[in-house]
């Protein structure tokens, strides 16, 4: 057959139905999760001359999206983010309409291997929903919101993808869909969810009850067509049930009935008062025990001056092929069920009996090959309870308090977790007892955390340690030491207390047990002159260089980021010692962007030396965008590219570019072929204007039409005859003497003026010069 899109096993589907079993066969079907690698085993294994054919269906397996993952290993069935109305509410309108019938959810991209297009996946107009499988509205159907038309989404977003609103509050959804908004490929898409009413009676998400979904609830979809790769993977899972019920079921099993001896439960009142439908009674039968287990009880007294009968109905899952033993358990049945009692096994079989009704214990070994839970189990890291064990050893639980030592492959801190001091990253140690030498002078023995751990102090260490019996005797102070000596052997150090004069304070106190130690410093090793440090009450993160004494000065400070200390280096900066900065020796950087206070990005200008168009072309070429702009120097101006990428060569029309520096004067000259001497009856001369933006001569890009040339010579009907005959002339003016006036003379002169508009797409300019003949 050929596959179609209907489930089906992999073996059947790949095929084309030319396979369509899974035989029991050994070493053949890896265990899933199994570490070392582990296959199932069959006691039945598949013989070709005697099969056992077996057909099951699982119906709850259907391609879905749940648990599936996109390219960023973020799941697509949770809630992203959730938004409303401002002023969302359950009222109605006069015609019963609910004012804000929609609320909006942001779904994570649905790409990778999985990756789809929400809105190109609907099996019928206006049927695709959103179901929520937790949360406050779990059980709640969402119909997703589209154009009737287009079948498109209609929120609308700002470029940033956020949500747009109008004057009231109310989230936009309607207009003509954007591009952004109908791609869950490539986006995060906020899609309008219209609320539900039919659930529970009353509108969901319901604003009076604060019934809402939350971030990170799981949904799935319905109505809508699932790509190939969620078949395969349905497919994928059913193959691997297939094999598991399989196994499951590939050895023999037997029920039978044993009616119990009256008198053997009246002499035994502790196997009576042990026997219900939970119960485990062992069988042992050649050498081997097989728990049988209650599966039906029975106890009936028929008057009360007679012993009651109890019997069970037992069932047996025992992996081993029928045979001998199934034939010799049927042999000897009748005797069990008249003479039980003349069997120690059961009354032996019922001291391993676990309880689940009384505190009990086992002496053997538990196994739990699907985990198990304690108390009420709520599985968050945040706001779980309980507690558990998964099969895969997986634990989760309220607190450890560990007596020993823990060892670890990896430790993950809790993002949640913080510090309420100073953190230190530095040689430390901890102090298990203090030896008064005299002279101010201390043998201090460090505490081992494992057999060879030696302490990391050196000699010439300056070191500190901060004290805190605010509870006890309500001191808190700080320690400042020298190391002068190290015994490694015996993992001791000598150390030598600070004047106080030397001491930040101007007060230094005698160590004690127990505290913790850090190096600060060192007074003559620059190679441990060095550390850095986290701190909650100065607001910082700080890095400290050639630090030789208990007192810092300002050049001890090469990185401070957060709030700045008081340096001299700051005294004349305009700096708020309630903000935060980074101040550092030196900076190595590739990007930076500058943004205002509100978040809006200032442009960077990045030089980029003459222009070129090698790299206007290149895959480096000059940028225009949000955060930086590419400026160049050409013909000896300062140029701004206006245009991401663009390839044109900076000039003064240039839609591209604009000039920031240079002479951007408009003025024009001329050029005659025949000098400037003009003499009655022998003038014949070509006069070229040329137009100037600064030294660039910008004439040919002049419009023909935005050449005008004009005569002045007081004669006002020839001067107008004369410049509507030379209208259309363009740029070149041929002067004869047909171009002289009627009174023209050495007194009377004539001037020609030439006007250019220059327009760089924006503005019209005119600028003008003349000829006087």
């Amino acid at each position: 057959i050929t596959p179609t899109q209907n489930l089906m096993p992999p073996i059947y589907r790949e095929t084309k139905g030319a396979n369509r079993f899974y035989n029991a066969i050994n070493n053949t079907y890896p265990i899933p999760d199994s570490d070392p690698l582990s296959y199932y085993y069959f006691e039945n294994e598949y013989k070709a001359t005697n099969p056992k054919e077996h057909k099951v269906s699982f119906d709850d397996i259907k391609p879905t999206i749940k648990n599936i993952v996109n390219a960023s290993n973020q799941r697509i069935d949770v809630i992203a983010d959730i938004a409303f109305d401002t002023n969302d509410n359950d009222d109605v309108d006069e015609n019963n309409n609910y004012l804000h019938p929609y609320f909006y959810v942001k779904l994570n991209k649905i790409n990778g291997i999985y990756g789809f297009n929400l809105f190109e996946q609907s099996i019928a107009k206006n049927e695709m929903q959103l179901s929520l499988t937790s949360g406050n509205c779990a059980a709640c159907t969402f119909m997703i919101g589209v154009d009737d038309e287009l079948q498109k989404n209609v929120v609308q977003v700002d470029d940033n993808g956020n949500l747009k609103r109008d004057k009231d509050g109310n989230v936009i959804r309607s207009g003509k869909p954007q591009d952004r908004q109908n791609d869950t490929i490539n986006y995060n898409v906020w899609i309008a969810l219209k609320k539900d009413i039919d659930t529970f009676g009353v509108i969901i998400p319901n604003a009076l009850g604060n019934y809402k979904p939350s971030v990170n609830d799981i949904f799935v979809l319905l109505g809508i067509n699932l790509p190939q790769a969620y078949i395969n993977n349905a497919e994928d899972r059913l193959k691997q049930e297939l094999i598991k019920h399989m196994a499951e079921n590939n050895s023999e099993k037997f029920n039978f009935s044993i009616n119990f001896s009256s008198v053997y439960l009246a002499e035994n009142p502790e196997i009576a008062n042990q026997l219900n439908e939970n119960a485990s009674i062992l069988i042992e039968y050649d050498g081997k025990t097989y728990p049988l287990y209650v599966s039906n009880y029975t106890y009936q007294q028929e008057d009360s001056d007679l012993l009651p009968k109890i019997s069970v109905d037992l069932s047996e899952t025992i992996t081993v092929v029928r045979g001998q033993l199934q034939n010799a358990l049927d042999s000897v049945k009748d005797e069990i069920l008249n003479e039980v009692s003349s069997y120690d096994f059961i009354k032996q079989g019922l001291k391993y009996f676990l309880r689940k009704d009384i505190g009990d214990t086992a002496q053997g070994l538990m196994k739990f090959l699907n985990g198990a839970h304690f108390g009420s189990f709520v599985n968050s890291i945040t706001a779980g309870k309980g507690a558990a064990i998964d099969q895969n050893g997986n634990a989760q639980f309220e607190s450890v308090e560990v007596r020993g030592y823990m060892k670890v492959m990896e430790l993950i801190i809790n993002r949640l977790s913080a510090t309420q001091s100073d953190y230190v990253f530095t040689e430390s140690g901890n102090c298990s007892s203090v030896e008064d030498l005299g002279q101010n002078t201390y043998r201090l023995t460090m505490r081992k955390s494992y057999d060879f751990d030696f302490t990391s102090l050196k000699e010439d260490d300056i070191i500190y340690s901060i004290v805190n019996n605010l509870l006890s005797s309500g001191e808190y102070y700080t320690v400042w030491m020298r190391v002068i000596s190290v015994n490694i052997s015996a993992n001791t150090i000598t150390a030598v207390l600070f004047p106080a004069s030397e001491c930040p304070t101007g007060k230094n106190f005698p160590p004690i047990e127990n505290i913790n130690i850090a190096r600060r410093g060192n007074a003559t090793d620059k190679t441990r002159q060095s550390c850095f440090y986290l701190s909650s009450s100065e607001g910082a993160i700080i890095f400290l260089d050639g630090v030789t004494k208990p007192i810092l000065e300002d050049y001890n400070y090469q990185m401070i980021l957060g709030k700045p200390k008081h340096l001299k280096i700051f005294d004349n900066l305009p700096i708020n010692f309630d903000h935060t900065y980074l101040y550092v020796r030196g900076l190595i950087y590739q990007d930076s962007f500058h943004v205002r206070h509100t978040g809006v990005p200032v442009r960077q200008e990045i030089y980029r030396g003459e222009w070129s168009s090698q790299v206007a072309s290149s895959e480096d070429p000059y940028r225009y965008t949000e955060t930086e702009v590419h400026v160049v120097y050409h013909v000896g101006c300062k140029w701004s590219c206006y245009i991401d990428k663009t390839r044109d060569i900076p000039k003064w029309n240039s839609p591209a570019w604009v000039m920031i520096e240079g002479n951007n004067n408009l003025s024009v000259d001329f050029l005659s072929s025949n000098g400037y001497g003009f003499v009655r009856g022998r003038v014949d001369t070509s006069v070229t204007p040329i137009c100037w933006l600064g030294h660039i001569d910008i004439s040919n890009d002049i419009l023909t039409n935005d050449w005008e040339w004009t005569r002045d010579s007081g004669l006002p009907v020839e001067d107008t005859q004369w410049n509507v005959a030379h209208t259309a002339n363009g740029r070149v003016l041929h002067l004869t003497n047909e171009d002289m006036p009627s009174n023209w003379s050495i007194k009377n002169k004539v001037k020609f003026t030439c006007s250019a508009y220059v327009r760089d797409g924006k503005d019209i300019y005119k600028v003008s010069n003349s000829i006087i003949a």
